[in-house]
């Protein structure tokens, strides 16, 4: 009698179980709407509540349009679902072309003749290579450079380290055998008392009077005229 009455409630409470499943699932059913119905999965599991979905039901959405693909299933064969699509009208939109930008291109130095235009350490390893090529003191050849001082240079030919004989050689290494009197005019190497320096400004021209004293304050404008052989080159 014991066993019957225990038979009894757990069918009893299994039956509960059944209903709230059920209950459960179709709530779960009618929150996702008839339009879901269109799925396989929907419809294994929600097979009362999509029969009951109409054509004109309200729980469809009409904006929706079913568009029809196939899945690959297990095993080689192929299904068709079918996916709920918005499609949205096409709205041709009138392209407006973009204003031409030129790109900005990097600042480039014109070798006018009067202004360097070819970075210095590039240009003392020129001046260097001319000095190293005409056999100059390698003592010398240290100061084969746009960026020396009056102060090195007279120490250079004073004391022996350059030769006097080698000065022809220097400047015209410096000016890279060009005749740089324009510039030396135009940069005021040459005014007033120092036009008879013109000779150091073109140094391959025939009659260089070397280092002659009276020559001596061309070195004044030393700077200058190296800034005037640095120019020249390109």
């Amino acid at each position: 009698m014991r066993l019957t009455t225990q038979l009894f409630f757990l069918r009893l409470l299994l039956a509960a179980f059944i209903a709230t499943l059920r209950h459960t699932e179709a709530l779960s059913c009618e929150k996702a709407g008839c339009q879901y119905c269109s799925y396989l999965k929907m419809q294994r599991h929600c097979a009362s509540f999509c029969s009951s979905c109409s054509v004109g039901s309200s729980n469809r959405v009409s904006t929706y349009k079913v568009i029809p693909y196939t899945q690959t299933m297990h095993g080689g064969g192929s299904a068709k679902y079918t996916r709920p699509y918005n499609r949205r009208p096409y709205v041709n939109k009138p392209v407006t072309a973009r204003p031409y930008t030129p790109i900005p291109q990097p600042n480039r130095k014109v070798c006018d003749g009067l202004n360097p235009c070819i970075p210095l350490d590039q240009a003392n390893s020129r001046f260097q290579q001319c000095c190293e090529a005409r056999k100059m003191k390698n003592a010398c050849i240290g100061y084969c450079r746009y960026d020396i001082t009056r102060e090195e240079a007279r120490f250079a030919f004073m004391h022996g380290k350059c030769p006097f004989r080698q000065l022809q050689t220097y400047l015209s290494c410096a000016a890279a055998g060009k005749d740089r009197r324009d510039c030396c005019y135009k940069k005021g190497v040459l005014d007033g008392a120092h036009a008879f320096c013109e000779p150091f400004c073109a140094p391959d021209m025939p009659g260089f009077p070397g280092a002659k004293p009276r020559y001596q304050p061309c070195a004044e404008k030393l700077i200058p005229l190296m800034h005037c052989y640095w120019a020249g080159l390109e």
